[in-house]
């Protein structure tokens, strides 16, 4: 009698238990109706495995993550669907979630310096190549390329020279290279007619030229024409219009990754006040669109 009164007791708590779990389930669903995502996932979670209450929490939680992302709380949304792991596609939202975080912030003109002194200045030397011992009279200072990555809101991106620092480098490089190639031509003039016993003076008279200028044009050396075969604007602009990069970006909670149609670039970055870092490339990334050259770590600045 007491075996059965204990299998009766049993049987009356387990049906109790299953009435019990079916009043939550219904009372999961009803916050799931009203659109307490949360509350509902809470209640979904609280029943275990009862039916398929573990499934529909993670629909619930999944949906909690959508409602405050339309809210406008990127990086709370962002930790939600983290959370779910590789539930539907958690993982792409939340890397979408995260990029908005900085969204708002980086879009906008961003802009990095690149010393390219050496390359520019070895390809001077070579253009100097007939005119011996010019290069001992060259005085250039440091040579930067400033480059300029604009991340436009719609998803779309242009990575190239700044037209306007490359402008002022092309001028100063110009000058500078016409200031040395006029001090060599003078010199190498007036050293030419001195081996010869002649003066200046003499030479003047005798071609009627007034000056070194005029002696210079009545040679044919003219120093603009002479100096655009070494370093021309031509050549800067040629730079400027093969530097263009276009394409798409999407941004994560720390990468970049932008996609062109030679393949993708992607950057690990930390954000900071006007400015982002640039710390290394991703192992998967199939091209190299900020051309640093693992020049790591690279700072882009709202100011050139």
């Amino acid at each position: 009698m007491k075996r059965i009164f204990a299998a009766l007791l049993a049987l009356l708590l387990l049906l109790s238990l299953c009435g019990c779990a079916s009043s939550d389930y219904r009372k999961a669903e009803r916050l799931e109706a009203a659109g307490d995502h949360a509350g509902a996932a809470a209640a979904f979670e609280a029943l275990g495995d009862y039916e398929d209450s573990a499934e529909r929490a993670l629909a619930c939680r999944y949906g909690e993550a959508e409602a405050v992302l339309a809210a406008g709380d990127h990086e709370k949304a962002a930790a939600l669907f983290a959370a779910l792991g590789d539930y539907r596609d958690s993982a792409a939202r939340s890397k979408e979630a995260a990029g908005a975080v900085h969204g708002n912030t980086l879009s906008g003109d961003w802009y990095y310096t690149q010393d390219s002194t050496e390359n520019i200045l070895s390809v001077i030397q070579a253009n100097m190549a007939q005119w011996e011992g010019l290069w001992e009279y060259c005085d250039y200072g440091p040579c930067t390329m400033i480059y300029r990555l604009t991340l436009f809101e719609d998803g779309s991106f242009t990575f190239c020279l700044d037209r306007d620092s490359l402008s002022e480098l092309a001028d100063e490089l110009i000058g500078r290279t016409k200031t040395a190639l006029r001090a060599y031509l003078e010199d190498f003039v007036t050293q030419t007619y001195q081996s010869q016993g002649l003066s200046l003076e003499q030479v003047y008279h005798d071609l009627n030229v007034e000056d070194m200028d005029g002696l210079l044009r009545w040679l044919n050396y003219d120093v603009d024409r002479i100096s655009e075969r070494i370093v021309s604007r031509k050549s800067f602009d040629t730079a400027a219009n093969r530097a263009v990069v276009t394409g798409t970006y999407v941004l994560s909670a720390n990468t970049l990754e932008l996609t062109v149609s030679g393949g993708t670039d992607i950057e690990i970055f930390s954000p900071g006040e006007d400015r982002f870092t640039v710390t290394g490339r991703s192992e998967d990334s199939t091209t190299d669109v900020l051309r640093l050259s693992g020049n790591y770590p690279a700072v882009f600045s709202r100011q050139p």
